[in-house]
């Protein structure tokens, strides 16, 4: 069963690039906002 191990991990290791691939800006973009937000309540 080694060979279909094998082509599962690869399977998942390229849903893993999709999605972080699609999600990235996604996520820098809410980071970005957290952040902002943090320091505007810093500056307060």
């Amino acid at each position: 069963g080694g060979k279909i191990k094998m082509e599962l991990n690869y399977f998942e290791m390229m849903w893993m690039i999709i999605l972080i691939t699609f999600f990235q800006p996604i996520v820098n973009k809410l980071n970005g906002l957290f952040w902002e937000t943090i320091w505007a309540f810093w500056k307060i």
